[in-house]
């Protein structure tokens, strides 16, 4: 499996915000800025999962730029 960045936010380090898709099955995986626990929606997170924060602009740059399914 290969992570193939769609978008990302210009930032000095590497570790930006940026939203990649599996070249295997098309699935979207994206890395963001941990919500803080106050910020949670009603309840806990199940096991496994985080929600992410990521700013508009890359995610609208990913919608663009999201390869269509083969």
């Amino acid at each position: 499996m290969q992570l193939v960045p769609i978008a990302g936010a210009t930032c000095a380090s590497a570790n930006c915000p940026t939203v990649y898709v599996n070249d295997e099955d098309q699935d979207i995986f994206v890395q963001g800025y941990s919500v803080p626990d106050q910020r949670l929606p009603a309840g806990p997170m199940p096991p496994g999962e985080a929600l992410v924060r990521i700013p508009r602009e890359v995610f609208l740059a990913a919608a663009r730029d999201l390869p269509a399914r083969a």
